[in-house]
């Protein structure tokens, strides 16, 4: 497989290619693994990637992709070969996702505390109070132990000369780490020579120390903890359902919880039981409905009471959708300087929001070269519901549109430049090419400290162009692999196969909800067994009329 693990074409300039320096040789970091799929044999290589999409499969790993009628769910998209960072590019992602993360923690305390951002100038207050995440009954609420943010992840790309951009923060209930453990297992399991042989540094002492963070929080151990996620219909569903067993922790909808007298319960057959820490996958503004948005049906009513009293820990804190407008992205680098004393380590893609008369002009004069779209959109770039538009491909009219908005209502809007991709290697249609990707790198609070999940989730767009990059669009995703210069760590939250399985039953302490549907649906089966009954006793009967007996048979199974 020489001439398939090492592709001929010289990278683009335009575009940064982490296989290939520029003179087309191989990075230093790939070399291994481009060895191990040399001495691969094609019919290896093929075994060994159609073993990883059964795995996929056989795992009910799915990506509910939605149109404007109904959702879809599609097995997970992945392509074994990993994305690889060396160490040295790892020992600068992590320090910057850790200022980052401490970065958006202290936005969020001074956002719903003494705002000392807008009173000092650093940001417009329009890019706090006229935020629609910025949720305003939690002002002046304090979160466990005043952290805000127990999980943070931001997407990072390539710049066309080597260096990393933040593409987009997320602080409120950032999604895609139950993805990149799946990822990782698949991957591991399909290269586990290479995998080891590299000191691929592991993922369980990162998952171990965002649980035991939080558990510590919660009044007592003996309480519940639980993962609230919005349902099967969510597209990350099948994340939830991952991380809820992979962390030891109950998995529970909005109608599973009860508020009470300022602390949360779970609802079981034999009764309620406390609930201290909720690992938080439902938006902010859906999670009570009588502070916030009233026509949610995902979130508990008076849950926000109950934060207030500190009857329960909620990770993260309610209210993280306020860090995340593209908006901020262009006071960013001042909001650092304010909290932290520092320079960003490293920056956001440059953004203009239109809110000043600088910002307008500025705007006006970039808008057919720009991405345009709305200040407070934080959904994925280019994604299906995203207000990103490219500039260049704007009919007249509609840029006509856009400069009378940015003129009218500039506040509402922000410019951002547009910045090719990196590269890196994926397999497809039976041979080696390249892709633009993405890395979503996760950062999660200890009593300690912040720690990095050394890796990712990989996000390989579906054609070239950074529109394909969302999982709505198609994109499909890479594991990502972060080389270590010291031996790594074997710790695993995975039970040991080696042990023999222990039965216990625990059908009481199920969500009440839970073991309502499995009553009905054994009461539903019953029926059905019954009415299959009758239906072959009357068939029988007019056996020997068979087209009587079909068209009895037709009129019974009308109904269904």
């Amino acid at each position: 497989m020489s001439d398939v693990a090492e592709p001929k074409t010289i990278p683009s300039p335009s575009r940064f290619d982490d296989l290939r320096d520029e003179s087309g040789q191989l990075r230093a970091h790939w070399r291994p693994f481009a060895r191990t799929l040399t001495q691969l044999p094609p019919e290896e290589y093929e075994r060994r990637r159609v073993s990883a999409r059964s795995t996929v499969r056989d795992n009910g790993v799915t990506y509910n992709v939605y149109d404007e009628q109904a959702g879809q769910a599609r097995p997970w998209q992945l392509d074994i070969v990993p994305f690889i960072l060396p160490a040295s590019d790892w020992k600068e992602i992590e320090a910057a996702v850790i200022q980052r993360a401490m970065l958006a923690d202290l936005v969020l305390r001074d956002a719903y505390g003494p705002q000392r951002l807008i009173r000092e100038g650093v940001i417009p207050p329009h890019l706090l109070l006229g935020h629609p995440q910025f949720l305003r009954p939690l002002c002046d609420t304090v979160p466990a132990h005043g952290v805000h943010v127990h999980l943070y992840s931001a997407d990072l790309a390539r710049a066309p000369d080597g260096t990393w951009r933040v593409m987009a923060s997320r602080a409120d209930a950032p999604g895609g780490l139950g993805y990149a453990l799946e990822n990782r297992l698949v991957v591991a399991q399909t290269f586990p020579e290479a995998f080891g042989d590299m000191r691929v540094a592991r993922l369980a002492s990162f998952f171990n120390a965002y649980r035991e963070s939080i558990l510590g929080l919660g009044h007592s151990r003996r309480d519940r903890a639980v993962l609230l996620t919005p349902g099967p219909y969510n597209e990350s569903y099948f994340e939830h359902v991952y991380l809820a067993h992979y962390l030891g922790l109950t998995l529970v909808q909005g109608d599973d919880l009860t508020a009470r007298n300022g602390e949360v319960f779970l609802k079981t057959l034999t009764g309620l039981e406390r609930v201290s820490s909720i690992f938080r996958r439902v938006d902010s503004d859906f999670c009570d409905p009588l502070e916030f948005r009233g026509d949610s049906a995902l979130g508990v009513p008076n849950l926000v009471e109950a934060v207030r009293t500190g009857g329960v820990v909620v990770a993260n804190a309610l209210g993280g959708g306020v860090v995340e407008a593209p908006a901020m992205d262009a006071y960013l680098p001042a909001v650092a300087r304010a909290l932290l004393g520092e320079d960003l380590k490293i920056p956001d893609i440059a953004t203009i929001w239109c809110g000043t008369e600088w910002g307008r002009k500025e705007a006006l004069a970039r808008l057919g070269s720009s991405i345009i779209r709305d200040a407070f959109d934080a959904r994925p770039m280019f994604s299906r519901n995203s207000t990103a538009r490219l500039g260049a491909e704007m009919s007249e009219a509609e840029r006509a549109r856009a400069r009378a908005r940015i003129e009218a209502r500039g506040e509402t809007m922000v410019v951002q430049e547009v910045t090719p991709l990196g590269l890196a290697p994926v397999f497809e249609n039976g041979k080696f090419g390249t892709r633009p990707v993405s890395l979503r790198v996760f950062a999660a609070w200890t009593p300690n400290g912040w720690t990095v999940m050394p890796g990712g989730l990989t996000r390989v767009a579906a054609d070239d162009s950074a529109r394909a990059l969302s999982m709505q669009s198609g994109a499909s995703s890479k594991d990502a692999w972060v080389l270590s210069t010291a031996p790594v760590d074997n710790f695993s939250l995975l039970s040991n196969g080696g042990k023999a399985l222990e039965i216990k039953r625990h059908g009481e302490s199920a969500p009440s909800r839970a073991m309502d549907n499995l009553f009905w649906l054994g009461r539903y089966a019953e029926r059905m067994e019954n009415f299959v009954r009758i239906l072959r006793a009357v068939a029988a009967r007019v056996g020997d009329e068979p087209a009587g007996a079909l068209d009895i048979a037709r009129k019974l199974l009308v109904p269904f």
